[in-house]
């Protein structure tokens, strides 16, 4: 937050983990930051709040993507400044049509709660030469890493696609997103033969991706390139216990890779795929990419999928 006179502009620094409210406690808070403007400010204090998401620039939703998308809860609008994944209200699945705007409501309203007198401004930039009087920040980087993978979060995907985008070109938007990952992947040495990329989190339809690259991608994290991957190792769902595999794998016939099988899923009307790894009976670490396109049915080649991973973890050759 940043404060000339009586005039406070939050802005948004690309976190799309922030909460309103104080759980979980690794979040950035709304309400944290509230209480924090709060105690600086002189008692009984009025304000109008702005709100500056310029830290992203370009579209908010990328080609190959419904618009309908957001009303229907599938991913916000990607700004730098929203809250509580962009939803309308607490127990809405929908997304608003401007996550930051309602991202700043919902500031005003925690610092009314916090004893200052707050309304809603408008959007702006932040003006040079204004002071700083409050922040609060994400957890690590790798720590939301795991958890986008972990619950295939396509609102954090996009936000840290974009960042990756804002750290190689100084500018933050889809195409310098997918253009830096790309070139991140080639520098780590991950084959990325008719890699088409316009969005982090894969949901668009224009996206295409071979599966030795996937592959590859789990390969190096358990390689030489450990020590700069990790949080992709520890961030794949386990299945029947972890993420999006939690509730897969329950079939009697596909115990066996309960607890062995690490993978990365995906799903779109058309499309299921998982990416991961798993040991073999042997002990052996055997890495695996299957990705079904055109499918008649989801659930179906789910099953599919997963007999294939369950199939490897019965595998043994000595």
């Amino acid at each position: 937050v940043l404060a000339e006179g009586n005039r406070l502009t939050l802005v948004g620094g690309g976190d799309a983990t922030l909460i309103t409210g104080t759980r979980p406690r690794v979040a950035a808070s709304l309400t944290d930051l509230a209480r924090k403007v709060a105690a600086v400010l002189p008692a009984d204090s009025s304000a109008v709040v702005d709100y500056d998401d310029s830290l992203f620039s370009g579209p908010e939703l990328a080609r190959g993507w419904s618009r309908g998308w957001p009303a229907s809860g599938v991913v916000a609008p990607v700004t730098s400044l929203m809250t509580d994944e962009g939803r309308v209200s607490k127990n809405s699945i929908a997304r608003s049509s401007d996550p930051a705007r309602t991202a700043a409501k919902k500031f005003v309203s925690v610092l009314n709660a916090a004893g200052v007198k707050a309304r809603l401004g408008s959007k702006s930039t932040a003006a040079s030469g204004t002071t700083e009087i409050a922040r609060v920040e994400s957890p690590t980087v790798s720590s939301l890493v795991q958890q986008m993978l972990t619950d295939s979060n396509n609102d954090l995907a996009e936000s840290l696609a974009h960042l990756v985008g804002l750290k190689s070109t100084g500018k933050a938007t889809f195409a310098t997103g997918a253009k830096a990952t790309i070139a991140a992947a080639e520098e780590l040495g991950i084959p990325t033969a008719g890699v088409t990329l316009v969005d982090g989190s894969g949901l668009s339809h224009r996206d295409r991706i071979a599966p030795l690259t996937l592959a590859s991608v789990i390969s190096a994290t358990a390689a030489d390139k450990s020590s700069v991957l990790w949080p992709i190792a520890a961030g794949l769902p386990v299945a029947g216990l972890t993420g999006t595999l939690a509730d897969r794998f329950d079939a009697k016939a596909m115990k066996q890779a309960i607890g062995i099988v690490r993978a990365k899923t995906g799903s779109l009307n058309d499309t299921v795929a998982l990416a991961g790894s798993v040991r073999d009976k042997d002990g052996r670490v055997l890495v695996f990419a299957v990705l079904a396109n055109q499918i008649p049915s989801v659930v179906a080649a789910r099953a599919t999928v997963d007999k294939i991973a369950n199939q490897l973890a019965k595998c043994g050759c000595r």
